[in-house]
């Protein structure tokens, strides 16, 4: 199987609210969502709720990321016997590491924090807020595979704010 056609059966099972662009030159693509837009509103409802402020919202396009993290669902879907469980968490970071962040989800083998710490992610906004100092932040919404065991793709990440 070529790559294109890889990448094609991919993109037929991202979600809905994805727009049509060229991954050719770069592996993910941010769109800002705006304030009106019902998935403005689910997204910022968590931040709004631990007393968060929202400057903006961009959704995440990452085909190649989404689709391992679609493949890794699956097979402990297949090795369990049930469909494997997801959660939301946060992960705060300098804007200047946001790039790189959203290109590996905040894979721990390739991101490093400008801190130098390895990735820590929070059940909420506020609890990853509060551990970063910088003044420019950004928090990184991530979806993640609950599982007990080590995972080499276990997240990906959704949204920017």
């Amino acid at each position: 199987m070529e790559a294109q056609q890889i990448f094609q059966a991919v993109t037929r099972f991202s979600p809905s609210s994805w727009e049509d662009c060229d991954y050719s030159n770069e592996i993910a693509h941010c769109f800002e969502i705006g304030e009106l837009d019902e998935e403005y509103s689910r997204v910022t409802a968590r931040f709004f709720s631990d007393g968060c402020n929202v400057s903006r919202v961009e959704r995440v396009q990452n085909p190649y990321r989404y689709g391992q993290y679609l493949l890794r669902k699956l097979q402990l879907q297949v090795r369990y016997g049930h469909a494997a469980s997801e959660t939301t968490v946060y992960h705060a970071v300098p804007v200047k590491d946001v790039q790189v962040a959203v290109e590996t989800s905040c894979d721990v083998r390739r991101y490093r924090p400008s801190a130098g710490r390895i990735p820590t992610f929070y059940s909420s906004p506020q609890a990853a807020l509060s551990r970063i100092s910088e003044s420019e932040k950004a928090v990184i919404v991530l979806n993640k595979l609950t599982s007990s065991e080590y995972d080499v793709c276990p997240m990906y990440v959704v949204y920017i704010n």
